[in-house]
């Protein structure tokens, strides 16, 4: 988690989704809620997040290229 949290720039964006780690930084402008809301995000674990405001979105068919490692 530690190493996550050094990633959370507009050039360089990580988080944590299900134990997992994706680099995000060229998804940023293609999210659909604007760059800000998915920055801000960066460098934590989304989890929680993502299944309370996005329940239908299946996160990890979206990031499977941005996948890094496990956390």
């Amino acid at each position: 988690m530690k190493e996550v949290a050094k990633h959370n720039k507009k050039d360089d964006a990580w988080v944590i989704y299900e134990n997992k780690v994706y680099e995000v930084t060229h998804y940023l402008k293609h999210h659909p809620g604007g760059k800000r809301i998915l920055l801000g995000k960066s460098g934590k674990d989304i989890t929680k997040y993502v299944k309370k405001m996005h329940p239908w979105v299946n996160i990890e068919e979206i990031l499977k290229h941005s996948f890094i490692g496990k956390n």
